[in-house]
C-alpha cells in the first residue's frame, strides 16, 4: 500500500479523470506512445480499443511484446476517421511551431466526426530543459490562436480548427535542484534527504503541496475552417 502512495502521480491522475466521460469501447490512438505506459493506464480503466504509434522501433516492439498493438508510423496507413480520441501525452514540446502544426494536422485525419484530442505537455519549469530534445513550452493561448476559430494575428493559422472543451493542470513535488550532489549520484547529503521529505510531504498530501508543472486539455475537433 505505501508503495503505491509513495507511486503517486497528479498527471496519471487527472488524466484518467479527464478521461472519464470517454466511452469505453471508443478507438484511441496514442501518438508517441513510447514503452506503452499511457496505454497500461488506459487498459487498467477500462479502455479496451487500444493502439500505439511511435518513431522509436525498439519501443513499438517492448510495447507489442506487453500485447499493446502499436505501430511505426509508417504502418497505420493514410487515415480515414477510425479513432475517436487522439492522445498526444508529452509530445508537443519536443517540436519547434512550424513543424508542431503540421505534426498536428497530420494526425487529424485519423480523428471521427466530432473526434477528440488529447493533449499533456508541461509549463516551462525549473526541469523543463532536463529533457536534452525538449524545444519549447506550449500554452493553451497559443493552440487557441493556431488552432481556434477566432481570427488571430500570428504568423499562421492552421486550415483545421479544434475547440478546447476541458483543461486542467497537474503537479509534481517541490524540491532542491541545483547542487553538486544531486548530480554525482551522491546517496547522501542534505539536499538529498530534504527531496525525499519534500516526496513525502507530495504524496501524503495527494499532490496539495507542489508545484504546477504542466498542462492537459480535451479538444474537439471541429473540421476544416469556413474562411479556408
Amino acid at each position: 500500500m505505501f508503495k503505491s502512495i509513495w507511486n503517486f502521480s497528479d498527471e496519471r491522475k487527472r488524466l484518467v479523470k479527464m478521461l472519464q466521460p470517454i466511452p469505453r469501447d471508443t478507438p484511441i490512438l496514442d501518438v508517441g506512445c513510447g514503452y506503452g505506459r499511457n496505454l497500461e493506464l488506459l487498459r487498467q480503466f477500462g479502455f479496451t480499443n487500444l493502439t500505439g504509434v511511435d518513431i522509436n522501433r525498439d519501443l513499438v516492439e517492448q510495447a507489442s511484446a506487453r500485447g499493446f498493438s502499436c505501430f511505426l508510423p509508417e504502418q497505420i496507413g493514410e487515415g480515414n476517421g477510425e479513432y475517436g480520441l487522439l492522445l498526444m501525452s508529452h509530445i508537443v514540446e519536443h517540436f519547434e511551431f512550424t513543424d508542431l502544426r503540421m505534426f498536428i494536422e497530420n494526425y487529424l485525419r485519423f480523428l471521427c466526426d466530432g473526434g477528440k484530442l488529447v493533449i499533456v505537455t508541461p509549463l516551462f519549469h525549473n526541469n523543463f530543459y532536463n529533457d536534452f530534445d525538449h524545444v519549447k513550452p506550449y500554452l493553451p493561448m497559443g493552440f487557441a490562436m493556431v488552432f481556434g476559430d477566432k481570427s488571430a494575428q500570428v504568423q499562421f493559422q492552421s486550415n483545421h480548427v479544434l475547440q478546447l472543451e476541458n483543461i486542467d493542470f497537474f503537479k509534481d513535488q517541490l524540491r532542491v535542484q541545483f547542487h553538486p550532489s544531486l548530480f554525482l549520484n551522491a546517496s547522501r547529503g542534505w539536499p538529498i534527504q530534504q527531496n525525499r521529505i519534500l516526496k513525502l510531504i507530495y504524496v501524503l498530501s495527494m499532490g496539495y503541496v507542489g508545484k504546477k508543472v504542466g498542462w492537459m486539455g480535451v479538444y474537439q475537433y471541429m473540421g476544416i475552417r469556413k474562411n479556408n
